[in-house]
């Protein structure tokens, strides 16, 4: 916290900013009452000659306010920094209303009018429960869907490029639930003498826990297990042989979103790949023993990059 000048009881504006993660803190009305209540006076009217800006977000379960006062001429006054961990906002909006009403009057803050008599519940009808979807929406989306670009290394003979869509759900707290769709087409090129394309087709599905979570930037681990279709082709003088060979893979990687725009995000990831089983892919000749021209690895890669929308 920063030290401040104290000014006179000239009027002033507020200026109070929300990030998208803290839309659902109150509003710069419900911060003025505040300080009009401790005051004893509404300080806010026009013309203004003192400016008070406030950044409000949320990093998981804080609460910030940064607050900064300016006179006419744009110089800084003083700043304050006040924090509430509480879930709901309520608390930070009294905080900053104290913090405001002090950088205003000392000595009008520190000794408040005495707050009105709250009026009697109505007896006509129940409380209404708050919502918990609201503070639940309070951090951002429940969900995403994303479609990229995406590459491969070494999970088919040569590097290939695909496509992917997909998509995660909120399950509790940071642990999401991710699903995609991954589609390399066929790629024909000669592999041991012989005229062969490769391609590959999967769904993944898996747990992704968000170890960065704020405004505008997420940063997830995850897990997935596999399961699709390696398709083969072999090309003769007068005809083409297929197969498809069942293919499973556990992968683990990092998955990064940032928010460009509401609700549109740009996505980027990489994995880790491990094929569960490991087929060989052989010519089969009648006059001589059999041609391996691709095996699955040990281990391979992807990467996607692409866009997505939160819902």
């Amino acid at each position: 916290m920063a030290g401040f000048a104290q000014p006179s009881a000239d009027s002033a504006h507020l200026s109070w900013v929300r990030a998208p993660a803290a839309v659902s803190c109150g509003d710069a009305g419900a911060v003025q009452a505040d300080v009009a209540r401790r005051l004893g006076r509404d300080p806010f009217a026009e013309p203004s000659r003192l400016f008070i800006e406030a950044m409000v977000t949320r990093e998981g379960s804080e609460w910030r306010a940064e607050l900064e006062m300016r006179d006419a001429a744009g110089e800084s006054l003083g700043s304050r920094t006040v924090v509430s961990d509480v879930p709901s906002c309520a608390s930070l909006v009294s905080a900053a209303g104290l913090s405001i009403a002090l950088m205003l009057d000392h000595e009008a803050a520190r000794n408040p009018p005495p707050s009105p008599a709250p009026p009697p519940p109505p007896v006509d009808r129940e409380p209404l429960a708050p919502a918990p979807a609201a503070e639940a929406r309070a951090h951002g989306a429940r969900g995403s869907v994303v479609a990229a670009l995406t590459g491969a290394a070494l999970l088919l003979p040569e590097p290939a490029l695909g496509l992917r869509v997909g998509g995660d759900l909120t399950l509790a707290g940071a642990l999401d639930l991710a699903l995609a769709l991954h589609f390399f087409p066929e790629q024909r090129q000669e592999l041991s003498g012989f005229d062969v394309s490769f391609g590959l087709t999967y769904a993944s599905l898996g747990p992704c826990y968000r170890v960065v979570d704020v405004a505008r930037v997420q940063l997830a681990g995850c897990g997935a297990f596999s399961l699709g279709a390696m398709h083969a082709v072999t090309f003769e003088p007068e005809q083409s042989q297929k197969s498809e060979l069942r293919w499973t893979a556990a992968s683990l990687g990092l998955q990064a979103a940032w928010l460009l725009f509401q609700p549109v995000t740009l996505r980027a990831g990489v994995e880790a790949v491990v094929p569960l089983e490991q087929h060989e892919y052989l010519i089969l000749r009648d006059d001589s023993a059999p041609v391996r021209v691709f095996a699955d690895p040990e281990i391979g890669a992807t990467a996607h990059f692409g866009l997505g929308g939160r819902f």
